[in-house]
């Protein structure tokens, strides 16, 4: 387990392999209009009143965007994200693709058509000090262990595997 502050209410043979308690974001990628571009021409009929001739075409991208933000939990089973908001649970074989980039963590599971991107993974940092008991001769040592997106995925496929 690698924190153990979770609200995941577990079922029989389930352990926490990761929770991070708040702070991650929960994001998918939308279609967002910036507006229009028109072209065509301005006749004037009469005194005040105008016509206009021609066509607009609006300008739409794909952007990720921020749905929520909490608590996730990954279980040797689960995949759990509980938000304000939103939430998300759904078991390990549903995954069909997870990707990872720094921060980042994309997957992409059955019953879906969009990706979802998880972020602020990195929040979890373990530091370690090893001291030589007397008698001892190495050194002290201190260590320390940053979680991100492509950590997590290798934890989820280490699951799959039977490796975890």
């Amino acid at each position: 387990m690698f924190l153990e502050h979770s609200n995941v209410l577990l079922k029989k043979d389930e352990k926490i392999i990761y929770a991070a308690p708040h702070n991650i974001s929960l994001a998918e990628e939308k279609t967002v209009s910036l507006g229009a571009d028109y072209g065509g021409v301005s006749v004037r009929v009469m005194k005040g009143v105008s016509v206009r001739v021609g066509k607009a075409k609006a300008r739409k991208v794909e952007q990720l965007v921020e749905l929520d933000r909490g608590a996730l939990t990954i279980t040797n089973k689960r995949f759990i994200y509980s938000g304000k908001r939103q939430n998300r649970s759904f078991n390990l074989s549903a995954i069909q693709s997870i990707d990872s980039d720094g921060d980042f963590l994309v997957i992409n599971r059955s019953g879906k058509t969009k990706a979802e991107y998880y972020s602020g993974l990195g929040i979890i940092n373990f530091k370690y000090q090893i001291k030589p008991n007397p008698g001892e001769t190495f050194k002290e040592v201190d260590l320390e262990y940053r979680f991100n997106g492509d950590k997590i995925r290798r934890l989820i496929q280490l699951v799959f595997q039977g490796d975890y």
